[in-house]
């Protein structure tokens, strides 16, 4: 049965190909969240940013960590245009300068760059940062793992604990 308060529309917009955007997104609400899925043209792939308005995480950070998966997953390539500010603003039904925060953490962080006049671009080593942090992360499990070791958890305590992170989601 589908949810009654579940509100579901079709609108076009994203990949920005020769000049043109195509694509197909599908927005679905259900007055906590809002997940965007768009289709590519150009690969037939899917992308996909989701975003929780009522999560402990600022929405900011969720856009940044979703086009962190887009950029580690190769959905985005290095020189692939982002969307604008103002359109993807639209798209998501977030203020401008939440997504202009997410862009310029972007920056920071070095997944992007700017050119004035033509847009934010994937930078090329992009995939590799965030590989890299995805590699830091793993180093800073296993000395939380060790320390776990040191307190006497058992391997099947700290498995569930990280089996319910998954099986959550997030």
């Amino acid at each position: 049965m589908q949810n009654p308060h579940l509100k579901k529309f079709f609108i076009f917009f994203l990949k920005m190909v020769d000049g043109a955007y195509y694509g197909l997104y599908n927005k679905c609400t259900n007055h906590s969240n809002i997940v965007i899925t768009w289709h590519t043209v150009e690969r037939g792939g899917s992308a996909l940013i989701e975003i929780d308005k009522y999560s402990r995480t600022p929405i900011y950070e969720q856009i940044v960590n979703a086009f962190e998966q887009l950029i580690a997953s190769a959905e985005l390539k290095p020189n692939e245009v982002l969307p604008s500010v103002r359109v993807l603003s639209q798209k998501l039904s977030i203020n401008p300068n939440t997504l202009q925060k997410a862009y310029a953490e972007l920056e920071r962080k070095g997944l992007c760059y700017s050119v004035p006049g033509s847009g934010r671009f994937i930078a090329e080593d992009a995939q590799s940062k965030v590989l890299g942090k995805k590699q830091e992360l793993l180093q800073e499990l296993k000395a939380i793992a060790e320390e776990l070791r040191l307190f006497r958890v058992s391997l099947n305590e700290i498995l569930e604990a990280v089996k319910a992170v998954f099986e959550k989601g997030g």
